[in-house]
């Protein structure tokens, strides 16, 4: 089958998933889920605090690792994979066997072994960042394309249709044409990116 006929039909596979399973831990496809590293477990507590001395109502913290999220997944050979970018961003649901425990992430939240009802420590679940929600389009396709071009790819050729499928939720939200990775509607500010020091564009 025509590879970018088949590439075109993975938005439809992961955003009609059910859900997602990441081998996250897995150097390469012939691992599978479960590492057999020693974990390393990670303490977390929640914490109930006032949200001042004359009221009773209180605010629950997160409390553990600076970037937990950030920590878990960003670190693993899966994650470092642009294509894996659009699964993530796609797939309502995901279970990530990371190297220390189980993710949990989908639309509204992120769970773990650590937190198992939910957490929060700042990261936006990827899942949940869609454009017809709560965020501005124009601001969250550039939060895209920074999520997604950390990504590594095989084949250079790859680098627009790794991203299409996400691309294709956007289409719909009066940005005008798609323009190569840009849309129509910001051109000028897109096309005034830079690259932080010490990264290759």
């Amino acid at each position: 089958m025509d590879w970018k006929q088949e590439a075109a039909l993975m938005t439809n596979v992961y955003a009609n998933s059910t859900l997602n399973l990441a081998a996250a831990a897995a150097p390469d496809g012939d691992t599978g889920c479960f590492s057999e590293e020693a974990r390393k477990r990670t303490v977390g507590w929640k914490v109930s605090v006032r949200t001042d001395e004359e009221s009773l109502d209180c605010v629950i913290w997160d409390c553990t690792i600076p970037n937990f999220s950030l920590e878990l997944l960003n670190t693993s050979v899966l994650d470092s994979r642009a294509w894996v970018f659009q699964e993530r961003f796609l797939a309502p649901r995901t279970l990530h066997f990371t190297k220390d425990q189980l993710l949990w992430e989908c639309r509204a939240t992120m769970a773990c072994e650590t937190f198992p009802d939910t957490f929060f420590d700042g990261a936006i679940p990827l899942a949940g960042m869609q454009p017809h929600g709560s965020y501005d389009a124009t601001r969250l396709w550039g939060l895209v394309v920074t999520g997604y071009t950390r990504g590594h790819l095989t084949f250079s050729r790859d680098k627009l249709v790794a991203i299409s499928g996400v691309a294709r939720l956007f289409a719909s939200e009066n940005l005008g044409r798609y323009l190569a990775g840009m849309w129509e509607k910001d051109l000028v500010q897109q096309l005034a990116w830079h690259t932080y020091i010490g990264r290759m564009s």
